[in-house]
């Protein structure tokens, strides 16, 4: 305070000279009965003084089912006064806002007289705690069958052990991409909501919808040939493994002999076919099995003698 210049109720106030770090313990104080003009006064001049110094002046702030929070400034407090929250404000205390100057928020112990100043107390305003409702990730493999509804919610951030069996009213619902998907692909689980509880708001995140590819193996019917020289074969496309699900079907490919030689138990290789499932055949997962039960057979050789002819 050197060198300031106060006003007569800077003076007068003693928490004018507490936050400037001088000792109202032992040194200093404040007469209870006005005298030295309610300047401040040494403890050796004698007079009657308070024993205790309490402002509080502002607001203070937590989330509902959180430890309260410290005074910090909020709280200016010297002498033989102590000051704790109130055994009523813990952490099952309800979202609110509650007066400082409340006797039922502070519990104040002191030891003799007390100069309290509570003209700028403001409120400890416990806000509701927020609760993230996430929608769970899924999967499935490509059926031909459109996705309905979701896998479900996880909810973080309850208190005090508690769960959704609090909230007073509202639901979830899910939507999204996902809702009616059928081909292969990665889709958002949209999620939304209204849920409302006393102690909570809500916040809703989204989930993901993975349709993986079928597996699908294909080969080539039996082929049965006469030997001509070439490896061709006149082929079509089945399913050896896996499902062909709704509507999809197999179109195309390339067919070959492994050689041209007549003979049983012969191999016919398969590439290239096209699988019609309104996407493009990404919905399946296509791998080639060869044909092992195919023929080729011998081709007919007719050998004729010429004719000769002499003279006896």
């Amino acid at each position: 305070l050197a060198g300031r210049a106060l006003t007569s109720a800077e003076a007068t106030d003693p928490f004018t000279f507490i936050e400037a770090g001088w000792d109202f313990d032992t040194v200093w104080g404040k007469s209870t009965t006005g005298e030295n003009s309610g300047y401040m006064m040494l403890h050796h001049q004698g007079g009657t003084l308070y024993d205790g110094y309490l402002r509080i002046a502002g607001n203070l702030e937590r989330d509902y089912g959180e430890a309260n929070p410290g005074f910090g400034s909020v709280i200016l407090s010297a002498g033989s006064v102590a000051v704790d929250w109130a055994p009523t404000i813990d952490g099952l205390t309800n979202a609110g806002s509650y007066a400082l100057a409340d006797p039922g928020a502070l519990t104040i112990s002191q030891t003799g007289s007390l100069y309290s100043d509570t003209t700028n107390a403001g409120n400890l305003v416990i806000n509701k705690a927020l609760v993230t409702v996430t929608a769970n990730d899924d999967s499935k493999t490509y059926d031909g069958v459109a996705y309905s509804g979701g896998n479900g919610v996880t909810y973080s951030g309850f208190k005090n052990s508690q769960d959704i069996s609090v909230a007073t009213s509202g639901s979830t619902n899910f939507g999204g991409d996902a809702d009616g998907a059928i081909n292969a692909g990665t889709y958002t689980i949209g999620l939304a909501g209204d849920l409302a509880a006393d102690n909570y708001e809500f916040a809703y995140v989204d989930g993901t919808l993975t349709v993986d590819k079928a597996a699908l193996t294909v080969s080539s019917s039996d082929v049965t040939k006469t030997y001509d020289g070439t490896v061709t074969a006149a082929g079509t496309a089945v399913v050896t493994g896996g499902t062909l699900y709704g509507t999809d079907a197999l179109a195309g490919g390339a067919f070959a002999f492994d050689t041209a030689d007549a003979g049983t138990g012969k191999t016919v290789t398969v590439s290239g076919v096209t699988v019609n499932d309104g996407n493009g055949g990404n919905n399946y997962a296509v791998t080639y099995a060869a044909n092992t039960s195919s023929t080729v057979d011998k081709a007919a050789l007719t050998v004729t003698a010429n004719d000769d002819s002499k003279t006896y």
